[in-house]
């Protein structure tokens, strides 16, 4: 009965011990590299205009209401795969998407937004990496700036 007790403590201890190497880490990232990235270049419209946190912009001939989205991608063993850049792009391109189908050419105020913790920055921007999942989230108001 001992052995079998100690067998059930250790196999506790185990799990305990296995899961505490799934942390999470979140770090700052800069917006401009992410912006400049060859995905970036090839799959972003640079006809949409995106201003991040209190960066100025044109007047806003109309605003269409705020949106937020999370996007996510899985590691990959290439070395000119960057998964925060992947995931950044992504986010855009469903800003771009998001904004058009409401009648908007621009998305302003654009804050990181993991776990609902909102982070305003001009120049950089959250990613969170775990051990096999890279994630951005983000929150900004889709508009209708002036030509």
């Amino acid at each position: 009965m001992k052995h079998v007790s100690r067998l059930i403590c250790l196999a506790a201890m185990s799990m305990l011990l296995g899961s505490a190497h799934a942390v999470d880490v979140q770090g700052m990232r800069p917006i401009e590299a992410a912006l400049k990235s060859d995905e970036a270049k090839q799959k972003l419209d640079p006809k949409f205009r995106i201003y991040f946190g209190k960066q100025a912009h044109p007047k806003v001939e109309k605003s269409l209401g705020e949106t937020a989205m999370k996007r996510s991608t899985t590691m990959s063993a290439s070395d000119d795969y960057d998964p925060c850049v992947h995931a950044f792009v992504r986010a855009m391109l469903d800003f771009q998407e998001r904004a058009r189908a409401a009648g908007g050419n621009a998305a302003v105020n654009v804050r990181s937004n993991y776990k609902n913790n909102e982070v305003s920055s001009e120049t950089e921007y959250t990613c969170v990496s775990g051990s096999l999942v890279t994630a951005v989230a983000f929150k900004g108001e889709m508009v209708k700036l002036a030509e």
